[in-house]
This record gives C-alpha cells, sequence and structure tokens, in this order.
C-alpha cells in the first residue's frame, strides 16, 4: 500500500467506528465525515486540484437529494397522504401469509418510484401497517422482514443512493445501467421467491 492508501485506510476504519459509536460518543456522522476529509486534505492526500477534477459533484449532489427526499416528504405531509391510500390496498392482502409475501413485496416496488429513500419508504410501509398488526395471523416481525428485503431495488438508478454513490466511485464505468436494471428485475424476482421458501420456516418456528 501506499502512503496515501494507508491514511485513507486509517482515516476510513476510524470513521467508521465513530459512525458505529454516534449515539454513544454523541458525535453526529457528518462532523466525523468532515473531519475525516479535513484530514486527508491536511495529509495532502487531496489536493484542492482533487475537488476540482475528480469528484463528481453533480452526483453528488443528486444523492444528497435523494436522500433527503424524506425528510421532505413528511414535512409536507405527502407520507401520511400516501399511507391512508395505502392502507385499504395492504389491509386485504395480510389475511394469508403466502399472499402477503408476494403482494407486499410488489407494492413496496412500486411506491419506490416514488419514494425513492430505502428507510423512508420501509418506514412508510411499516406505519401504514400498524393498525393492523393486532389483527394479522402472523407476527408482525414478519413484515418487517419482508420490508426489509424488498425496499433494496435498483430498477432505475435514481432509486438506490448506495447503487449512485458505488456508480460514482468507479465513473460509470464497471456496469451499464441496462444490465443493473437487469440484475435488479432478478433480485425482485429471487426476493419473492425466497420469502416464499421463508413461509414452511416461519411455520416451524411458530411465528406464522
Amino acid at each position: 500500500m501506499s502512503r496515501d492508501e494507508k491514511i485513507t485506510g486509517a482515516v476510513i476504519l476510524v470513521a467508521i467506528v465513530f459512525w458505529i459509536l454516534e449515539s454513544t460518543v454523541n458525535i453526529p456522522a457528518a462532523v466525523t465525515a468532515l473531519v475525516g476529509v479535513s484530514v486527508l486534505v491536511a495529509t495532502k492526500v487531496l489536493t484542492p486540484n482533487d475537488f476540482k477534477t475528480r469528484l463528481s459533484w453533480n452526483t453528488i449532489i443528486f444523492i444528497g437529494t435523494v436522500m433527503a427526499l424524506g425528510n421532505v416528504m413528511q414535512t409536507v405531509g405527502l407520507t401520511s397522504w400516501l399511507r391512508v391510500i395505502l392502507k385499504p390496498v395492504i389491509s386485504p392482502i395480510l389475511g394469508n401469509i403466502w399472499i402477503t409475501v408476494i403482494v407486499l413485496p410488489i407494492i413496496i416496488y412500486i411506491c419506490k418510484f416514488v419514494v425513492v429513500s430505502l428507510i423512508s419508504t420501509g418506514t412508510l410501509i411499516i406505519i401504514a401497517l400498524l393498525p393492523f398488526f393486532q389483527t394479522t395471523p402472523f407476527n408482525p416481525a414478519v413484515i418487517v422482514f419482508i420490508v426489509t428485503t424488498s425496499v433494496n431495488i435498483w430498477l432505475l438508478s435514481y432509486m438506490d443512493a448506495p447503487f449512485l454513490t458505488g456508480s460514482a466511485a468507479v465513473n460509470n464505468s464497471m456496469a451499464s445501467k441496462g444490465s443493473l436494471a437487469s440484475s435488479s428485475l432478478g433480485y425482485m424476482v429471487i426476493n419473492i421467491v425466497g420469502l416464499l421458501c421463508c413461509v414452511p420456516v416461519w411455520q416451524l418456528l411458530g411465528v406464522v
């Protein structure tokens, strides 16, 4: 490893530790990130010219916008409106676990076209289902599991911030959008098949 690689590795390692312990040390993740970048600049791993030529600022701004959309939607009340719209659609499918593991992921896939944030989509679906947790014939943890595996799709590039970050890191050079869309379709199918395979296991565990 070169000098710059060693410094970068050390900064990332320390940053990960502080991000994990954010609530314990009470240091916001953004502050940790800024300190890390400052160290890289101070040690000349990053130069002013790097900021001008090597960073994809349009992608960074887009990712920041996408990740902030969840908070914006909550502030303007759009998540509450969507929750009201989704309730009559979701409630009929919760009576049968086999229907739930097929239809609920599809509903989540559709929601991802509008609510691009992974966390916001998951939160929206779970909040919409909260009134039904007491009446579902299976453990609510099953719903949380379904939501968790279903929100992470990247059919279109704007639908997944981690995808955008990875793509920007390699200057969009390692995979085409078409191939990534195909892999997302594959994941969406495999996700539903995997959830169907989980049902017998959940039955054995007594949660269904």
